[in-house]
Formats: structure tokens, sequence, C-alpha cells
């Protein structure tokens, strides 16, 4: 059998006397970057109740930001066979807490940006399609395109909470800041997190944020490949049903004493006071 195919046995055999392989379905990365993003001024829109709550504030400050949805999308480099251009709309909730009147109130408020950049991902010109495992007897086939995933390798961004740089606010959006339609398309999992429709207006105050975002992009691609194997162990550890207790202080004694909490490790490193100090650390095991 050829090495580099999993050919038609799919059952594990011996390889070298390394023990038992097998052949499974997983994605090989063909390309990634990383992104270390300085995002500045970026507009925050808000819903009307929002918006009105900010015109009253006489002082405000981020409370939090997070990423909450990235809309993807992938085109093939015209005159680039094999690369592909990768497009990220970021969306970005931000809480903003303004003071009204000597009290703190949120101001729920989304940024948006877009990224792109340019990634090798070979050629395919298979679709692939799978089988629907809800499927039961008598069940309509599933005839929507969509469900096949196409010949463009998958697109996979990982992306941590940004760091938040700045943030002003002025009485009046200038006019030439928009959002280029970004309104318009928010997708469902962006619209769920506002109690409201979110509006772009130009003649109340206006807030903007400056973010850090780290981020890896990769692409990737469904493949086969070898892998050593071994028989499925069953676990030890019972499914049963987990301690019930009548009251707090019943739980609170069931738990076992931190005791390591109270001593520091040793092997600091250092030569202030604690360490190399010729003295004795107590070992936990030895309080115990």
């Amino acid at each position: 059998m050829n090495e580099k195919n999993c050919g038609n046995e799919r059952s594990a055999f011996q390889a070298d006397g390394t023990g038992d392989v097998c052949c499974i379905d997983t994605y090989k990365i063909f390309d990634s970057c990383r992104d270390q993003l300085c995002l500045e001024d970026l507009r925050i829109f808000m819903t009307d109740c929002a918006q009105e709550t900010l015109d009253a504030s006489n002082d405000v400050r981020v409370k939090m930001a997070k990423v909450i949805w990235l809309k993807i999308t992938t085109e093939e480099m015209p005159f680039n066979r094999g690369y592909y251009q990768v497009r990220i709309r970021y969306y970005f909730y931000i809480m903003l807490e303004g003071c009204v009147n000597g009290n703190p109130r949120e101001i729920p408020g989304l940024a948006v940006y877009d990224q792109t950049s340019v990634l090798c991902g070979g050629e395919s010109n298979v679709s692939t399609f799978k089988s629907d495992i809800n499927a039961t007897f008598c069940t309509s086939p599933l005839l929507n395109p969509s469900y096949s995933a196409g010949h463009r390798p998958q697109i996979v961004v990982d992306v941590v909470d940004p760091i938040v740089l700045n943030l002003k606010v002025v009485d009046k959006c200038p006019s030439t800041v928009g959002c280029c339609g970004c309104i318009d398309d928010m997708p469902d999992q962006v619209c769920s997190c506002f109690d409201g429709d979110i509006v772009e207006r130009s003649d109340a105050r206006a807030a903007f944020i400056s973010l850090g975002v780290f981020a890896l992009v990769r692409l990737q691609r469904a493949t086969q490949i070898i892998v050593p194997a071994g028989e499925y162990r069953i676990p030890e550890k019972e499914c049963g049903n987990a301690t019930t207790f009548d009251d707090a202080c019943s739980l609170f004694r069931a738990m076992s004493f931190p005791v390591e909490e109270f001593f520091p490790q040793e092997g600091c490193g250092c030569n202030s006071c604690g360490c190399n100090s010729g003295g004795r650390t107590i070992d936990p095991k030895d309080y115990q």
C-alpha cells in the first residue's frame, strides 16, 4: 500500500512495529497569518434609547468591550491561482457607562471594522456533500446547494477580547464619518444583542473608541491522514448522582482544606526575604 494513501482498507494495521494506525478525515492548514490590529477612532453605533443616555451624560467611560461576531467571506484572486482574498468584518459589542444626574447608566453600542488578508490555499475542483444524520425514512432530501462545502477552503479566525486604548466623545458626529452600510446588513446574531434597532445619527453626540486586537487567521482544507491508534478504554469514573447537601454549611464542611494556599511555593529563584535565608520551609504534608 502507498504510505501516502489511506487506501480502501480502513481498518487498523501494523506499520513498522509502531502499533496500530488508522485513516481519519480532518483539516490541514495550508496557510495562516497573525494580526495585531490597532483600530483607532471606531464610531460606536447605538439604539435611540442608548443615544438619549449618551446625550444626557456628563461623563462617559468604557465598561467592557468584546467581539460578538465575525462575518467572513472568501474570494479567489483573479490572477493568482491558489490564492484567496479573505474579508473579515469584526463586530464589537461596547458597553459604555455614563453619569446621568449623579447616577451611572449603561450605554450599549456597536463598533465595526473590516480587515482584508490574502492567503494561499491551493486549488481544488471538488464539491463536498455530507449526509444528514437526522434524516429518517420518508424524509425529504436536502436539495439546498448551501449544504455543499464547495471547492473553496475554510477560514478559521481565533480572536481574543480587544484591549481598550482610548475613548472620546464629541458633541456632533463629523459628516465625513459613516459606516458604509454596515448597519443595514447586520447579522441576526448581532441584532439579538440589542433591545432595539441600531441607528446612525449625525445630529447627536458621538462616541469613538480605539481598540487593540490580536487575531490568528488560518486557511484549511479537508484531507485524510494516517495516525497512530489505540483501543478505546472504558472510563473508570462512574457517572453517579452528585452528593446532595441539606444546607450550605454541610457543603462547606465536605470541602478539602486548601493547605497549599497558605504556604509559599519553593524554588522561587530570588534572593529576597524568604529565599535562600537558611530557614526551613514547612511542607504542607507535614501540616496535614
